[in-house]
């Protein structure tokens, strides 16, 4: 979490003057092992530890161990990502994707002014197109 905090101020540090710029959160690890991390809740209010920063989170994941879960992206457009959550090891898989109904092969749900829908599902690989519904995504993307 401390390491997202600052890659997410270093982001907004880098803003020009003036900028109103939203940082995009993908992945937004909420939980780790059962243990809340809540990286886009960590940037959302001022503390003694960070101040807040303008984000949208684009997609939560649940994950259990570091190290066997790859997540990759690309934009198809402004308003538009596929998503690839890979799990690296055997076994039960690491992520829990939320909703829990893009856990599915055409499961589809609408969060936050974001449409998502599970495109496929291998052994290891979930793909997912994100839509935003409300104009662009954010040109900038953490972690």
């Amino acid at each position: 979490v401390e390491s997202f905090q600052a890659e997410a101020m270093a982001w907004r540090n880098g803003l020009e003057d003036g900028f109103s710029g939203v940082l995009g959160v993908l992945p937004d690890f909420t939980y780790y092992r059962g243990a809340p991390m809540m990286l886009s809740e960590s940037i959302r209010f001022d503390t003694p530890f960070s101040e807040a920063i303008p984000h949208r989170s684009i997609l939560k994941l649940h994950y259990d161990l570091s190290g066997r879960l790859d997540v990759q992206w690309e934009r198809r457009g402004s308003g538009e990502l596929v998503v690839n959550v890979t799990h690296n090891e055997q076994g039960p898989r690491a992520a829990l994707i939320w909703p829990y109904t893009l856990g599915a092969v055409g499961g589809v749900e609408e969060y936050g002014g974001l449409a998502a829908r599970t495109e496929s599902m291998t052994e290891d690989t979930l793909t997912m197109v994100i839509v935003s519904e409300t104009g662009d995504l954010p040109e900038a993307i953490a972690p």
